[in-house]
């Protein structure tokens, strides 16, 4: 028999099948099993069960020193409790990135530092300094090496002073390029501004988060801020001013300059910081001198004596104290590089003619990002919230403190803790030596209880890890005017002026949140590394349009950038992002550095540059 099917037929079948369908429970509760399925397969992660808890400690992934509460089931941290940033949020994400620095042949290190360290003058550079294992590295090295400090910390323009600045008091702030609004410092000054408890006088070229807090922004071109602090030094002091001239230099009105001068001396007491930008670099020693003075100039209410805290091994001879650019081109046989609490921004330009030619780099690191990408060998070592770590006094507030971050999750197997690695006990038992020092002199507070009042170490120790800050007043520091250094060295170029940046939560750790990367990939909130920024005007006259790619050239490098503009850049001027590269997102290698495109001086300063932009 003959079967005749027609395409009428065929929609009522598939008609009848869809109201079938929906008439009938199978497809949704295969919908159902299959949501269920998911939710259970034998791969997807479990968290351990176990008992609720909260454990305190403190943030040092910036000198602000924070305090924070690990949210724990069991042993494994949840959730972490801050009230400031979102660093310390999202701290307890730091030790599963991509970027964790994977064991190292310790023998074969250990064996070719020895091999180096004959051959030639050893050197440690330290990211962190001031903390109980700086001093065991100085001990170490003994009184042939060379202990260098990271030569882009904040506050290196107070050292030579041995001066720390009393932000907390003063009722006028001038900010040379500090990034206030970045988490520059230990945070006072910026806790102040958002309270409205200050007058904010801002100095910078390019209109930033911070400028926007200003009372008064100053748009200064890169390079001219020392004349600037001059100008408005003659100005404090009575003197007379060619403003005229000055305004041609800087680009920055006379009436705004004379109205800053007048503020300052009104509205005081005054505190004048320089511009210590952990990528942008520091302003340079003129620049630097001539801010140091206008807090003299001032009066000197804002400065205040530096005060070294004990430390292991202090009655034996360790190595000298220099800074980077100090040290003899080619000479070092062996640098080794503590970023063991934190890594700084840098060119590597900087370090490497210090190096001799066949120069061993070896680096103590969480993580293999940022500049230990340099170092032949990365020695891997627990991160903050996994090991004891220390945060000695920041160099902006009235008072020497110390925080103790107490670990709060399980150690990874195969981490060499610092002190350790070049037997000095361990970092815990050097912290206690200090605390022990601090105990026996009897002096300043934890939390407000006297350390007089604790009946020993133990006791300090313990409330430290538990969260306490032990801190102690400083006292008032005169100073005498320093002599500012007259060459000036300003980029001159007919195209651009090349402003390294990078935000603080990029440069705080080497690798980034999950969570904070959103803010520089879906969302693009900020830009990420190898953007340059211009003004619209600069755009148009090179020939450049926002969003295209071009070739970003200096005396130390060639890059290809990504293009955006801004009419809160200076025209002539280029403000490129040099973090977070790939690696720091967790995408793996991250390729060249952009910092090591920007040209260091032979005084160790990269702040601006000549730069040429030209379309790819």
């Amino acid at each position: 028999m003959k079967i005749n099917v027609t395409r009428r037929d065929l929609f009522r079948v598939a008609a009848g099948a869809a109201a079938g369908a929906m008439l009938t429970p199978a497809p949704w509760k295969m919908i159902d099993d299959l949501a269920i399925w998911t939710q259970n397969w034998k791969w997807i992660p479990r968290p351990p069960e176990g008992p609720l808890s909260a454990k305190k400690t403190r943030c040092t992934l910036c000198p602000a020193g924070c305090a924070l509460e690990a949210k724990m089931i069991g042993a494994s941290v949840v959730a972490m409790r801050s009230a400031s940033c979102s660093l310390g949020l999202t701290a307890h994400h730091l030790p599963y990135h991509p970027a964790r620095t994977k064991p190292a042949p310790l023998g074969k290190v250990t064996s070719e530092i020895a091999d180096a360290r004959r051959r030639g003058p050893a050197a440690v550079l330290d990211m962190r300094p001031g903390r109980s294992v700086s001093h065991a590295w100085r001990h170490w090295l003994g009184t042939g090496g060379t202990y260098i400090p990271s030569p882009a910390r904040e506050g290196i323009s107070m050292a030579a002073l041995g001066a720390a600045l009393d932000v907390e008091s003063a009722s006028t702030i001038v900010s040379f390029g500090a990034p206030v609004a970045d988490g520059w410092g230990s945070g006072s000054a910026f806790r102040r501004l958002l309270n409205e408890e200050v007058h904010f006088i801002h100095v910078e070229p390019v209109h930033s988060r911070t400028s926007q807090l200003a009372d008064h922004w100053l748009p200064a071109k890169p390079g001219t801020e020392a004349d600037l602090a001059l100008a408005l030094g003659e100005l404090v002091k009575g003197g007379q001013v060619n403003l005229t001239a000055v305004e041609r230099t800087t680009g920055v009105r006379a009436h705004d300059i004379r109205t800053a001068a007048r503020e300052m001396v009104e509205h005081g007491p005054t505190v004048v910081i320089a511009g210590e930008d952990p990528a942008g670099g520091r302003l340079g020693p003129r620049a630097e001198a001539a801010i140091m003075n206008l807090n003299i100039l001032l009066g000197g209410a804002s400065l205040a004596a530096r005060k070294e805290l004990p430390a292991p091994f202090a009655s034996d001879a360790l190595a000298p104290v220099s800074e980077i650019e100090q040290v003899a081109d080619g000479t070092l046989a062996l640098l080794i590089i503590d970023a063991s609490d934190g890594v700084d921004t840098f060119p590597w330009s900087i370090v490497q003619r210090k190096l001799a030619k066949d120069a061993l780099v070896v680096a103590l690191s969480p993580f293999n990002a940022g500049v230990v990408r340099h170092a032949k060998y990365v020695v891997p070592t627990a991160p903050f919230l996994e090991s004891p770590h220390e945060l000695p006094p920041s160099f902006d507030t009235k008072k020497a403190t110390l925080v103790v971050s107490a670990p709060v999750m399980k150690p990874r197997e195969g981490d060499i803790d610092p002190a350790t690695f070049i037997g000095a006990g361990t970092t815990e038992e050097l912290i206690k030596a200090r605390i022990a020092a601090i105990h026996a002199s009897g002096e300043g507070a934890v939390d407000g209880k006297p350390v007089k009042e604790f009946s020993s170490p133990d006791e300090v120790w313990t409330a430290l890890i538990e969260g306490g800050r032990w801190e102690t007043d400083l006292q008032p520091l005169k100073a005498e005017l320093i002599a500012v250094p007259t060459d000036n060295q300003q980029p001159t170029t007919d195209n651009l002026i090349l402003l390294p940046r990078a935000s603080r939560d990029v440069t705080a750790s080497a690798a980034v949140s999950p969570v904070i990367t959103k803010l520089y990939q879906e969302s693009a909130l900020r830009h990420s590394a190898g953007t340059a920024v211009v003004n619209p005007r600069t755009a148009q006259k090179l020939g450049v349009r926002a969003g295209s790619m071009a070739k970003l050239e200096t005396r130390a490098g060639r890059a290809t950038v990504k293009i955006a503009t801004s009419a809160g850049v200076m025209p002539g001027v280029v403000e490129l992002n040099v973090g977070p590269d790939a690696t720091a997102l967790g995408q793996g290698d991250g390729g060249p550095l952009m910092i090591d495109i920007c040209p260091a001086g032979a005084d160790g300063v990269w702040h601006s540059a000549a730069a040429r932009l030209v379309e790819a």
